[in-house]
């Protein structure tokens, strides 16, 4: 199957990780292969930030509560989200996919909420080329089914939930796994791996009948590092 007529299939990519945590994973797919670059985001990704929630003071004369905890004390993860700890922060991808087409995305992932939950908020670039929120993505650890699971918030309204499969069985980074079908019947997965403090890999897969995969993505995120003041060149007089 030739990867374009592949492409044309997709309404949306939603979910994955990828990472992404994610994942990545933080992210669907325009039915037009000319806008591809514009409607297709990974949802691991990932990728963050709503705010955490501030704690409640004590009314007079009452202690709190051992479970209230200070947003200043909650940026530690779960034990659970680990394996999220090194994908936070904000990371940029710019590249194409395997069909030609130009793919520019933001990703910020953020820790919420006392460390249960691991936050990424996804942007894409619009016809005018100017950067908009398109997904939010919310993982948490759902202690009823033993597994990470997303939550992902689209900007048309959609809302849809997938689990991640967190892979720390190799030498290296553990890989982010997620998979989920479209609502034509078609397919996709996609893997998030880190490959560096600083870079981590994206591949996407799709597939009609969910045996036969072809590869579309192959991409790398880049970390967005802040310069130093120590790292900075100095003013000109």
């Amino acid at each position: 199957m030739k990867s374009k007529a592949n492409a044309g299939r997709f309404v949306k990519l939603e979910n994955q990780l990828v990472f992404v945590l994610s994942v990545a994973s933080l992210f669907e797919w325009k039915k037009s292969a000319m806008k591809c670059h514009i409607q297709s985001i990974s949802r691991f990704a990932v990728a963050v930030a709503l705010c955490l929630v501030g704690f409640a003071g004590p009314a007079s004369g009452q202690e709190a509560s051992p479970k209230q905890v200070s947003p200043e004390r909650s940026h530690s993860l779960k034990k659970e989200l680990k394996s999220f700890e090194k994908y936070i922060g904000t990371w940029v991808i710019d590249g194409g996919w395997k069909n030609g087409d130009r793919l520019w995305a933001k990703n910020e992932y953020s820790v919420g909420m006392n460390g249960n939950f691991v936050e990424a908020r996804t942007y894409a670039k619009n016809e005018h080329g100017k950067a908009y929120q398109r997904y939010l993505t919310i993982w948490r650890f759902n202690k009823d089914k033993g597994a990470v699971e997303s939550h992902g918030f689209t900007y048309d309204g959609s809302v849809d939930v997938n689990e991640t499969e967190i892979d720390g069985s190799g030498d290296g980074h553990p890989v982010f796994r997620s998979k989920w079908q479209q609502a034509d019947g078609s397919y996709i997965k996609q893997e998030v791996q880190l490959i560096d403090d600083l870079s981590y890999s994206w591949k996407v897969w799709t597939s009609g009948d969910g045996e036969q995969w072809e590869r579309i993505m192959d991409g790398v995120w880049k970390k967005q590092v802040k310069e130093s003041k120590v790292d900075a060149e100095p003013k000109k007089k």
